[in-house]
């Protein structure tokens, strides 16, 4: 913790800090530290994403990333692995998402599974 506010604010509480529990610890600097309502704006930020011209892989990363930080903090706005897929399969390239119906992928599959077919998808049409 090298930044000047965040020493000054654990040097100004440092002893109810050191008695707080890592959770605690932990959900007092949320607050601190992160701007009000950046939750929402997180998982806005996964809806309002489209793949555009980036590789299938490589917006799975970046959407899984932005939704860890909100499943990490215990956030009510993480959206689940069904809600994701649902956001893929609506904001994906038009020309993947034709060859993923064709493919028929099973409601059922794991999202890992589910991402792994359609990166592989993804590849077959860069390589055309």
């Amino acid at each position: 913790m090298l930044e000047p506010r965040f020493v000054a604010w654990y040097h100004t509480n440092q002893s109810r800090i050191d008695a707080m529990t890592l959770d605690d610890y932990l959900n007092e600097f949320q607050k601190f530290a992160l701007p009000c309502n950046w939750q929402p704006r997180v998982r806005d930020s996964i809806l309002a994403s489209f793949q555009e011209n980036m590789s299938f892989a490589n917006w799975n990363v970046y959407i899984q990333n932005l939704n860890a930080r909100l499943k990490n903090t215990g956030s009510e706005h993480t959206l689940s692995d069904l809600a994701i897929k649902a956001h893929f399969e609506s904001h994906m390239r038009s020309d993947l998402r034709r060859k993923v119906d064709a493919r028929r992928l099973k409601a059922s599959m794991e999202l890992a599974n589910w991402v792994a077919e359609v990166t592989e998808l993804d590849e077959e049409l860069a390589e055309d």
